[in-house]
């Protein structure tokens, strides 16, 4: 499991499963480092066969207002049309370039997934602060409303007490 940001690594502490990488604070911001060390990771056990594929969970920014949990299988790629092209032409550079761009391809599929997952989180964001404000400016309207009764309240009994003191001395 590799971890990005205090919710992700929290929740896997929490089940003890220690991530072999964990990126806390930067979920707002990611970087292409970040992404790289990840890809380097996941290139290097998958092909020395420590793992045998690379899953991809994150948050996709559907819109502003929606986000939906995406699952995307990174390795291992489907490369049959590669190698039956690669068989077709017997160059041995095709095979180099698979190996040049495999690299490439997981570090920009990684580095899309947390720029997405950071939209995503922005959207949430923008979501749950229009909601709060929306709740502050009821609760507002519906104190002052209430404050308003109140005085109107007060002020009418001190004009009752008035008129009811004049009364008093008129007679």
């Amino acid at each position: 499991v590799v971890a990005c940001g205090k919710k992700a690594i929290g929740y896997y502490t929490y089940r003890r499963v220690e991530p072999v990488l964990a990126f806390a604070g930067q979920s707002a911001d990611p970087t292409v480092e970040e992404a790289d060390e990840i890809a380097a990771y996941a290139v290097d056990a998958y092909a020395n066969g420590s793992i045998d594929e690379v899953i991809v969970v994150y948050n996709h920014a559907k819109n502003s207002a929606e986000q939906q949990l995406r699952e995307e299988l990174l390795l291992p790629v489907d490369t049959s049309a590669f190698e039956a092209a690669k068989a077709e032409t017997a160059d041995e550079s095709a095979g180099e370039n698979l190996d040049q761009l495999l690299p490439a391809y997981v570090r920009t599929t990684l580095y899309h997934a947390l720029i997405d997952s950071a939209a995503a989180e922005q959207g949430a964001r923008r979501n749950a602060m229009m909601s709060a404000t929306e709740n502050a400016t009821e609760m507002v309207n519906t104190l002052t409303r209430l404050y308003n009764r109140v005085r109107q309240g007060a002020i009418t009994t001190e004009i009752s007490e008035i008129v009811g003191g004049a009364a008093a001395l008129e007679d």
